[in-house]
């Protein structure tokens, strides 16, 4: 199995779902990595 097909396959069940007609609305979202810099001190005392 190579690249072609395994993107082959996804656009085939993309197309069979329905999934490549959809509609796709990106919103922002923060993003964290969990480091202790973004953890709140008053979480961890819990």
């Amino acid at each position: 199995m190579n690249v072609d097909d395994v993107t082959d396959m996804l656009n085939l069940a993309l197309t069979a779902s329905g999934c490549d007609t959809a509609r796709v609305e990106h919103k922002p979202r923060l993003l964290s990595d969990n480091g202790p810099c973004y953890i709140a001190s008053d979480l961890g005392d819990g």
